[in-house]
């Protein structure tokens, strides 16, 4: 399958092909078979928030990469080289916004891909007042799936972000997400794995997946998994759910409005370990597989902490320095959180959400979690969340194992 797109907005970098494979995936007393659907297309999308230009950057490097010999298309010829069985297209996600160097027109089109939002019903007068990401979001939605099929133009959604916030690379999936869940373990574990090596983000190299950049002002971008509370694709709110599976790439920290080869090159490093596993995949149809149990963060909705606003809507608090870029370490009860404008100390109270026993996660993957009282802050002082449009604050996940399957090592 494919997906259709207007003229210039998607580039073909490989070629398809289709087959089902079965996989074997075992785990301590039990064996489980599971059918293994081949990720035939995938589309990659940056900007879908205007003023993140990382991904901007990566879908042009891989557009025009063809056409160039230098280091900087080195990505884009990897992947022509490397993943044959998929086609791979690119998408400007939210172009006007980008143009203006704004995360958004009108709305937060990265929270406008429910089913009952692209379903509702409007009217020819309706069309000529909606806001630009609603419009923006049936158009994607058209083109990439629809949303609402079983069986949509394309296969898998890679969504390419970045934040202000120390969260290094996250990989982001919704916990339906089988596809998504495997692609992301894979890459994290490799990601972590790998060395930083001076020269690499600089001459470039053969084995693009055998290093990690490390330019002179790079941050050390540790990999972890993000899953978020999102237990089916119909209510999902994230544009990479518009493919039959998708998951979203976080990189930071960094300013918006900026690019930095630290962050452009750890992104295409992630989006080239996801589409490695999917090659894998296709193309190994005995591939051995087992259960594994892995470290994952599970975004608590309901335990994301609002700093105070004042009369402008804008923050009446900032981060206080002792909480600033420790992304995912423990929060304890009565840390400092804030400091307001008065000097105020405000500290942490852990909500109700805390406490309770809940279904947040999809029974069957969750192995253990040591302490559900224990929150881990994520998204720290980041400058998307200042309006509340995106959701004011900082938020809370819970660290956890769960089950995921991978590849056996082979030795």
């Amino acid at each position: 399958s494919g997906c259709p797109f207007a003229a210039g907005e998607a580039m073909r970098l490989s070629t398809s092909l289709t087959s089902l494979c079965l996989y074997l995936s075992a785990s301590p007393g039990s064996v489980a078979f599971a059918l293994w659907r081949d990720i035939n297309s995938v589309t990659v999308v940056g900007g879908t928030h205007g003023n993140e230009f990382n991904g901007v950057w990566c879908v042009k490097r891989w557009r025009h990469g063809a056409a160039s010999d230098d280091s900087c298309s080195a990505a884009a010829l990897q992947l022509e080289k490397a993943f044959p069985s998929m086609s791979v297209r690119t998408m400007i996600g939210n172009p006007k916004a980008y143009a203006l160097n704004r995360r958004f027109l009108d709305d937060d089109l990265n929270r406008m891909f429910k089913d009952v939002s692209l379903e509702r019903r409007i009217s020819e007068v309706d069309d000529d007042v909606l806001a630009y990401e609603e419009n923006r979001a049936r158009a994607i939605s058209e083109s990439l799936g629809p949303k609402t099929s079983e069986t949509p133009a394309c296969d898998f959604v890679i969504d390419l972000h970045s934040t202000t916030s120390n969260m290094g690379v996250t990989m982001i999936v919704d916990q339906w997400c089988k596809e998504g869940l495997e692609a992301a373990t894979y890459a994290v574990k490799r990601l972590n794995a790998m060395k930083l090596d001076e020269n690499a983000g600089i001459n470039g190299g053969d084995n693009f997946s055998a290093r990690r950049p490390n330019p002179v002002d790079a941050q050390h971008h540790v990999a972890r998994l993000l899953i978020t509370d999102v237990k089916d694709r119909a209510s999902s709110p994230f544009l990479c759910s518009v493919g039959r599976g998708g998951l979203e790439i976080e990189v930071g920290p960094t300013p918006q409005g900026v690019i930095r080869t630290d962050v452009i090159e750890s992104m295409s490093l992630a989006v080239n370990l996801v589409l490695e596993y999917f090659e894998k995949r296709n193309t190994t149809p005995d591939l051995a597989m087992a259960e594994e149990e892995v470290e994952a963060f599970l975004y608590d909705h309901g335990g994301k902490v609002p700093w105070p606003i004042d009369e402008d809507g804008r923050p009446a608090a900032v981060t206080h320095w002792s909480l600033q870029g420790r992304d995912y370490e423990l929060l304890r009860r009565g840390a400092p959180l804030f400091e307001h404008f008065n000097g105020t100390i405000l500290k942490y109270e852990p909500s109700e959400t805390a406490h309770a026993k809940d279904n947040a996660i999809i029974e069957h993957l969750l192995v253990e979690e040591e302490d559900p009282a224990a929150r881990y802050p994520i998204f720290i002082n980041e400058g998307a969340y200042y309006s509340p449009k995106s959701g004011l604050g900082i938020g809370m996940t819970r660290k956890m194992k769960i089950r995921v399957a991978q590849p056996r090592e082979t030795h």
